[in-house]
């Protein structure tokens, strides 16, 4: 017998305080794709064994009926509690492919960041935020508030769709509107199916870094031949991490758009689990320093087009750099193209704000066919080193010449003003000299966690520009004369 003669009273579906109910349509939906995982859901949504036997038995015939009648009945039974957002969250502890509820499933952050970088160089994304409700007021608010950075712009406004539709704004109502302003099905395939987004260099460097068993037998499992694992070997002959990374970008390149997440699902859970969704720190300003100080001006320019500046300003930024430095050789142009390097990197930063993250980086540096070597450090953004004490002389020097410098940076620098007067107090030999206090007196305050990383966003923070501490933007502390 199958019950899907069974209805509920109308008013189940309705919102309460507590959040949206799923509709009728939706709950149709999934019962044509929950298919075998319907019983786990059912102990996650809170249904004892007796109740999905019954359910069970009573569609013994219909699979589909047997989803059916859980559904209901636990909507029946939890009734406020019975919202969409709760049934999302059985279905991911149940273990239940995103791809499979999709028509409730609310696209993450991590999701609509990577689908404003695939469409920031789109000229229709205007309409496809039309399309989901935003008004052309929304877009003007925004590109004023993020103005000359298309990728901003575009997530701001996904995240705005977002915040204004709440549970409403389903994976499902995204990619209709893609697909309703002809958006290639490519950049958003992985929407509809987390294990279809391509892989990144930074995904892949994760992976190899927590990688434990034998690297070869995953290479030849990803179509490499033996010649290949042995180039990578040979490239890194005592790092196996970075052999196997190097494999795994070889093998990105040979697939194109077919190296995908879900080309890795033979790995251990719990890592490929954390591809599907993964976690990306951003970019520090010592990180973008320390490839700023080691790209050539052209590979930078090229890095910072991929990263979604402009043309218009990188020329500008350049042009400038020409005047600047007109007239310099040897050393100190190298310096000033790394001083303008870091400039523009930090033009980035302020402009993507917490957009900048370091997956963003790693693929324009490897698009852009930068040696895995030069920014290799930034696959473990945890490890930092201390400035050395030559080094925070040289700061020092380099700090006393800005006016005020002192009440510029104490709040920055994790000081309170009563600070200054004690340096004023007890330095009175000169700027110099109060500055160098300061800086000792922050390297006891954070001790272990003084690092060049800090240090670095703390002087940013507090607007000093990058002329006055590139040199700390190095892996290893840089010999200079005082």
């Amino acid at each position: 017998m199958c019950r899907l003669d069974r209805e509920l009273p109308h008013c189940i579906f309705l919102g309460t305080p507590g959040g949206r109910k799923p509709t009728p349509r939706e709950l149709y939906h999934l019962c044509r794709t929950l298919g075998p995982h319907w019983e786990q859901v059912g102990q996650q949504l809170g249904l004892d064994q007796d109740t999905l036997d019954r359910c069970a038995l009573d569609n013994r015939d219909s699979l589909w009926g047997q989803v059916h009648d859980m559904l209901l009945t636990w909507m029946e039974g939890a009734g406020a509690e019975a919202t969409v957002e709760r049934l999302t969250e059985g279905l991911r502890l149940a273990g239940v492919g995103a791809h499979l509820y999709n028509c409730i499933r609310v696209p993450s952050l991590f999701e609509l960041d990577h689908l404003a970088w695939k469409l920031h160089g789109a000229s229709v994304w205007e309409s496809v935020m039309l399309h989901l409700g935003l008004t052309q007021d929304n877009i003007r608010q925004t590109k004023a508030a993020h103005p000359n950075y298309r990728f901003s712009q575009v997530f701001h406004m996904l995240q705005m769709w977002l915040e204004k539709s709440g549970t409403r704004a389903t994976v499902d109502r995204l990619c209709d509107a893609l697909k309703n302003q002809n958006i290639e099905t490519e950049k958003f395939l992985f929407l509809t199916d987390p294990s279809l987004r391509q892989v990144t260099v930074w995904d892949l460097a994760q992976l190899s870094r927590s990688f434990h068993t034998d690297w070869e037998l995953l290479a030849f499992g990803l179509g490499l031949t033996e010649e290949d694992i042995e180039c990578c070997k040979d490239r890194c002959p005592n790092d196996v991490s970075r052999q196997l990374l190097s494999a795994l970008l070889v093998w990105k390149e040979q697939s194109g758009t077919q190296g995908t997440v879900c080309m890795l699902s033979g790995i251990d859970s719990e890592m490929y689990r954390s591809l599907l969704n993964p976690s990306v720190p951003v970019a520090s300003v010592w990180q973008l320093g320390t490839i700023g100080n080691k790209l050539h001006p052209d590979t930078c320019d090229a890095v910072c087009l991929h990263l979604g500046l402009t043309t218009e300003m990188i020329q500008s930024h350049r042009e400038k750099c020409k005047l600047d430095s007109s007239g310099e050789s040897g050393p100190l142009e190298t310096t000033h193209n790394s001083i303008h390097n870091i400039t523009l990197l930090l033009r980035w930063l302020d402009m993507a704000g917490s957009l900048d993250t370091l997956d963003k980086l790693c693929e324009s540096l490897h698009c852009e066919d930068v040696p895995l070597d030069m920014f290799n450090f930034l696959f473990d953004p945890t490890v930092s080193r201390h400035p050395t004490a030559l080094e925070l002389v040289q700061l020092a020097v380099q700090l006393h010449y800005i006016p005020w410098v002192l009440t510029h940076l104490c709040r920055p620098m994790g000081f309170q003003h009563h600070d200054v007067l004690r340096w004023e107090r007890t330095d009175p030999g000169g700027t110099w000299f109060q500055v160098h206090a300061m800086l000792e007196d922050w390297r006891s305050k954070f001790g272990a966690e003084a690092t060049v990383v800090r240090l670095c966003g703390q002087l940013h923070g507090g607007g000093v520009s990058p002329d006055k501490y590139w040199f700390l933007c190095h892996e290893e502390p840089k010999s200079f004369e005082c």
